[in-house]
């Protein structure tokens, strides 16, 4: 199939596919909706290039070529990600990085306990965070953290406080 005609018309045929692609690869590893779109429809065109009618169905060509596009896409742009981030630090100096010790120092012992708790957070809480992200993807580590210490018997003015102490001594 290499004709305009053939690719628009295969294209009409499978594009709730692409759709419904690209919608479980972003509740899957997220990204950014018409980047999705544009990444798939180019594997699509790719596909139909690349088929051979002999060896199975276009669709089915189709669903592997634009998964496994959106797939690869996304590493390469994870790669670059990271390659520009050890760029940055190598051109961050010294004497401004981040010292964890002189920031326990400088907060108070509530913000000190939560740091701790953000620096390593128990097996049990990973767990229950995983979860509420099947069930509210909204909710983040943070949320469980505050339904943590609430859980704990800390009141609300304490947490906030907490929280807004650590933002401060952070940025």
């Amino acid at each position: 199939m290499k004709t305009q005609a053939e690719i628009t018309q295969a294209y009409e045929q499978v594009r709730p596919l692409l759709y419904s692609l690209c919608r479980r690869f972003r509740q899957r590893h997220g990204g950014e909706w018409a980047e999705l779109i544009s990444e798939a429809q180019e594997q699509f065109v790719a596909a139909c290039h690349s088929n051979q009618q002999s060896r199975g169905k276009l669709i089915t060509w189709v669903h592997h070529k634009v998964w496994y596009g959106l797939l690869e896409s996304q590493r390469q742009r994870a790669k670059e990600w990271a390659r520009r981030q050890e760029i940055y630090l190598e051109e961050v100096p010294a004497s401004s990085r981040f010292d964890f010790q002189e920031l326990m120092k400088d907060v108070s012992e509530d913000a000190a306990a939560v740091v701790r708790l953000m620096a390593s957070v128990p097996f049990d809480l990973l767990v229950e965070q995983r979860g509420w992200q099947h069930e509210a993807p909204g909710k983040n580590l943070r949320g469980v953290l505050i339904d943590f210490l609430v859980d704990a018997g800390w009141p609300a003015w304490r947490i906030l406080e907490t929280f807004r102490e650590i933002r401060e001594v952070l940025s």
